[in-house]
């Protein structure tokens, strides 16, 4: 559990992700800091590491700027929490794109998942350093439970050291090659009319045992099977003091 220090209040970056899928080039949404993502498009598994890794997505690279800080070209690299806190204790906005991705920040309150009430970050991040790895947290609205964990070692190195708590991930996780097989639904051969149990396992172009037609599974259907993950926001909760301002303005 982290020290909870008697000046700090507590800034939430309320953050957006997409990219693009290198595949078919669809874009891709990435609502929480997961190791892979599945494109809605093409199904196919791109692996967040490398260039598409973390420290990519969250992190500004060398000889690229930030407008929101007039920075046209910076030569170092630098964290896009350290552009976020230099705006000072209200936060502030970042849009970037870089090579397919897309970034977006700023300080709104993450809202409940089911309500969409605003939730308290300074209430956030005390459930964070107060119960640790064991954390849980519920909407005061409507009582729905609110995704939130205490970001790793490694995940605090790729936001930035100031982060307590990781809140409203609605990310896909697990092995996303294996897809869920929990629903069927019943397709009738477009050639001879024969019945096929259909579920996510099942290519769009469907041969039927019966007559050896094929037939191209509609869109409807499809995306039944195979439902798209829609944008949504997630963030981080930041520490926030004079002196953490002052380090992230020197940064940039």
């Amino acid at each position: 559990m982290r020290e909870m220090l008697a000046d700090a209040s507590y800034l939430t970056a309320r953050i957006r992700v997409t990219l693009d899928c290198p595949e078919c080039a669809s874009p891709i949404p990435v609502n929480g800091m997961v190791d892979q993502v599945l494109c809605g498009a093409c199904q196919a598994v791109v692996k967040l590491h490398g260039d598409l890794g973390w420290k990519t997505i969250l992190r500004y690279q060398k000889g690229e700027g930030c407008m929101e800080h007039k920075v046209l070209v910076n030569s170092q690299l630098c964290l896009a929490m350290d552009y976020f806190l230099a705006f000072g204790p209200r936060g502030g906005k970042l849009y970037r794109k870089w090579r397919g991705l897309l970034l977006e920040v700023d300080a709104q309150p993450i809202g409940c998942g089911e309500c969409g009430h605003r939730l308290d970050a300074d209430h956030l991040a005390r459930e964070a350093m107060e119960e640790g790895p064991a954390v849980d947290a519920f909407c005061p609205a409507c009582g729905h439970a609110v995704p939130i964990r205490v970001p790793t070692r490694q995940e605090r190195s790729r936001t930035h050291a100031q982060c307590v708590a990781i809140v409203g991930e609605t990310a896909l996780c697990g092995d996303l090659s294996e897809p869920e097989t929990d629903t069927t639904v019943l397709f009738s051969c477009l050639g001879c009319g024969a019945p096929a149990k259909v579920d996510a396992t099942v290519p769009r172009l469907l041969r039927c045992e019966f007559c050896d037609a094929t037939s191209y599974l509609p869109d409807a259907l499809w995306l039944r099977l195979h439902p798209a993950q829609r944008k949504r926001p997630w963030a981080l909760i930041l520490r926030s003091t004079p002196d953490i301002h002052a380090k992230a303005q020197r940064q940039v």
